[in-house]
């Protein structure tokens, strides 16, 4: 059983698939395993993706027969698994060489997290990257805003069974959904104060093509599911412990949807 299973759902990637998946070969720390789900895609996404299998024997291919988005995808990814615990990685993006290296190292010195996750670099169109450092966990800030980014979760196994998985009613506000639900579930979060993820920013992004419309529908749905009022972003700020994510509560787009 290897320590640690990638997830990497991947819907029309063909040209940023490589990369994703030769950021996981080059890691560092070996001992995982790399399932990739293939979402029905329309071009030559899955003919890569078993090029790689054919070529390694820790990479497996999951070949959905029709696209039923992100939540599913991972979803059926977590149910061919078989590592101690599951790491994220969408296939536009890629992970640094040390990121699961740097990930046992914190499961080993906190024996009892359940639930890790990390600084990250956004990369966009030109090439520059801008450093992303998520709130500190705070259980009572993150039923107002989520601060945590789904590429960068590292969670055990064995919660997905408790806990269902992913909401497969979901296109957007997964991650917020499974967050919620671990955090009812008393479970140990963990910050790794260092960038071990690079996300891409291009017009292709799930964000980027979702409709404001339908995020605030899923995320009105996540509301209701987990008995979450709404807060005005005056309201966040001052629940919110470090004045620094001030700027990110501000922004208008983020306003738009969640304040």
């Amino acid at each position: 059983m290897p320590k640690f299973s990638i997830i990497m759902p991947a819907y029309n990637r063909e040209g940023l698939l490589k990369e994703a998946i030769d950021s996981i070969i080059d890691q560092t720390y070996q001992d995982w395993e790399l399932i990739i789900v293939d979402d029905k895609s329309t071009d030559k996404t899955l003919t890569v993706a078993k090029e790689y299998e054919n070529l390694d024997k820790r990479i497996k291919v999951v070949a959905l027969k029709k696209n039923q988005g992100p939540s599913n995808a991972r979803n059926r990814g977590i149910a061919k698994s078989s590592g101690e615990f599951i790491v994220f990685n969408d296939s536009d993006d890629t992970s640094s060489k040390d990121r699961l290296e740097e990930i046992n190292k914190a499961i080993s010195a906190n024996r009892d997290c359940d639930v890790l996750y990390s600084y990250l670099y956004k990369k966009s169109p030109d090439g520059s990257q801008k450093l992303i450092k998520p709130h500190p966990f705070d259980k009572e800030f993150i039923k107002v805003f989520n601060f945590i980014p789904n590429s960068v979760l590292t969670i055990k196994k064995d919660l997905f069974e408790l806990i269902g998985g992913y909401d497969n009613y979901l296109r957007t506000a997964e991650d917020y959904d499974l967050i919620l639900s671990l955090i009812e579930q008393e479970k140990e979060f963990l910050l790794i104060k260092k960038p071990l993820y690079i996300q891409r920013v291009h017009e292709t992004n799930t964000t980027t093509q979702t409709p404001i419309k339908e995020r605030i529908r899923d995320l009105e749905y996540v509301r209701k599911k987990h008995r979450l009022n709404k807060y005005s972003s005056n309201e966040a700020k001052k629940l919110c412990k470090s004045q620094k994510y001030w700027k990110r509560i501000d922004n208008e787009f983020v306003k738009k949807i969640w304040f």
